[in-house]
């Protein structure tokens, strides 16, 4: 078993092989299906030297009975709270993100959930003697709890009696839910500081608009990758991540049909801020517009800016006729006065 040094104990020794030995078991275990319906069961008169099918015969009769005494979301939920999420569909669960084309975990982190994830049920519903053995070959069991809820028509939580047929569908999610608020509607509508609170405003609308594009991408995008942060208010970076996205063998592609609706989305946002941009600037003439209607002509040129000297201002501190605030220009004509004048400082200078 790998350390546990780099945080994971599973992927690196198995995932390599992974694929291939799920497949290996698929092929097996899907000769078993035939024409069986739901209340056949699969595996029957198993050996526990035959693992390859005694240890889903285990398993199978625990999930059946889970399911038919109990709420089975519920129980899978138990078995890891911290480490699973419940889906909107109240038959559905997720414990690791799946590959775009396959049930496959789709990272080594992923194959590090749904072992762990195994390893916590079998502890939880076996016996101490039974866990030894499921645990002498952790792959099986993993590869078997894929299978058996992503196969069609092996498991149907839809089956509420017998000789009766209800549409199947997997109980596994393919991606981690997406929580969107549920006060959105406030969030779209929220007013800036240049909003007026006129209904009719363009500009207004336009921010709506663009901020329900935005949400949009962010809600395919994290369908995909939930991971994936992606920052509006940086416009670059935010192109960049998008173009990333669309991006075939890059670390958030979201797949060929995705990328045409997400470049779809993309172009819509930026007709809507090109359009914002233009309002801006219109408003911004309109203002200047407004106020020189109301206030009069603009001066042809501005106003000039008359400075007193350096000197001027010194003197002005200590000037008896300043001080006081004396309109006659004599009382600041005195010595220590703003104006004072001195024949012996000219002379001195002269010299």
């Amino acid at each position: 078993m790998a350390s546990r040094s780099h945080g994971y104990m599973y992927s690196t020794k198995y995932s390599s092989s992974f694929e291939i030995g799920y497949f290996k078991k698929k092929i097996l275990w899907n000769k078993k299906i035939g024409s069986r319906d739901f209340n056949t069961e699969l595996f029957i008169n198993t050996t526990p030297e035959n693992d390859i099918y005694h240890i889903p015969k285990l398993l199978c009769d625990v999930l059946n009975y889970l399911h038919e005494n109990f709420n089975l979301i519920n129980e899978l939920r138990e078995v890891d709270p911290a480490k699973t999420r419940l889906g909107n569909n109240p038959n559905t669960i997720w414990i690791y993100n799946m590959k775009i084309d396959n049930d496959l975990p789709e990272t080594a982190r992923d194959i590090e959930y749904i072992y762990r994830y195994v390893r916590k049920f079998i502890e939880k519903y076996f016996d101490n003697t039974t866990i030894e053995y499921l645990n002498k070959d952790p792959d099986i069991p993993v590869y078997f709890f894929i299978w058996y809820f992503t196969t069609p028509d092996v498991f149907n939580i839809n089956m509420c009696g017998k000789n009766k047929y209800c549409e199947w569908e997997s109980i596994l999610l393919k991606r981690i839910p997406v929580c969107v608020a549920q006060n959105v509607n406030n969030i779209l509508h929220k007013k800036n500081n240049y909003e007026s609170d006129d209904e009719g405003n363009n500009l207004l609308k336009l921010e709506k608009d663009k901020n329900i594009e935005v949400n949009n991408i962010n809600v395919l995008i994290k369908s995909v990758h939930p991971t994936c942060y992606l920052d509006e208010r940086n416009h670059n970076n935010y192109k960049m991540k998008l173009l990333q996205c669309m991006t075939r063998d890059t670390e958030f592609y979201v797949g060929a049909e995705n990328s045409k609706k997400l470049h779809g989305l993309y172009e819509k946002y930026v007709y809507i801020i090109n359009k914002i941009n233009i309002e801006k600037i219109e408003k911004i003439e309109n203002t200047e517009d407004t106020f020189w209607k109301q206030c009069g002509t603009p001066p042809p040129s501005p106003p000039k800016l008359e400075r007193q000297s350096a000197d001027c201002l010194m003197n002005s501190k200590i000037c008896y006729g300043c001080i006081n605030k004396q309109p006659n220009q004599l009382a600041h004509m005195d010595e220590g006065g703003c104006m004072y004048y001195s024949s012996d400082e000219d002379e001195f200078e002269c010299f």
